[in-house]
């Protein structure tokens, strides 16, 4: 699908779904009329039953594409939310992969990570204590609080803050004041030094 619609940039396909935004009704018919014409033309067909048009908000890929931005879809955090202890490191690597998985929406996250993380590690010894506890709490908080962010636009000026800690380095995107995207990479041991 890609080499259909590879001359065209406003048209993204991701493997077999497509998902395009418009910022008026117009501009949306003609990106639409595009689209379809060229997957005429490629005997390209929809599956009617997972097409949407002309909605106002869609979920895709994990994700909540609205007129306001992106946001993590609702069942997404309500699994972490609802996410029991763990109690072995398989269970907390489930946790820590539901978690990165919406790490553009978390400031800080490897920070807050980084502690757990520590667990994974191949001789690490499983201590699953009240401050293990309570920082496997405000990852969860983090994560509910995740913030809208707005999409990107490629005519407007970018800022980009960023943020260094002995464990790790954060930054934002901002476009216009507002979070575009939040990054965080923990620091091995060695870039610590």
């Amino acid at each position: 699908m890609d080499e259909i619609y590879e001359e065209d940039e406003d048209i993204n396909p991701y493997f077999d779904d497509i998902a395009l935004g418009s910022s008026t009704v117009e501009k949306h018919c003609r990106l639409l009329r595009r689209t379809l014409l060229k997957a005429r033309k490629a005997n390209l067909k929809f599956n009617e039953l997972k097409t949407q048009l002309s909605q106002t908000s869609v979920n895709y890929l994990g994700h909540v594409l609205s007129d306001e931005g992106i946001k993590p879809d609702p069942k997404k955090i309500r699994a972490i939310e609802q996410f029991a202890t763990p109690n072995f490191k398989e269970d907390l690597q489930r946790f820590l992969g539901m978690v990165t998985y919406l790490a553009k929406f978390t400031p800080h996250l490897s920070n807050l990570t980084h502690n757990l993380r520590q667990l994974l590690k191949k001789d690490s010894v499983w201590i699953w204590d009240a401050n293990t506890e309570r920082e496997f709490e405000l990852i969860k908080q983090a994560i509910m609080k995740s913030p809208c962010l707005k999409y990107f636009d490629k005519n407007k000026e970018v800022t980009v803050s960023v943020d260094a800690s002995k464990n790790g380095l954060g930054a934002v995107l901002l476009q216009e004041s507002q979070p575009v995207a939040y990054g965080s990479v923990s620091l091995t041991q060695t870039q610590q030094r």
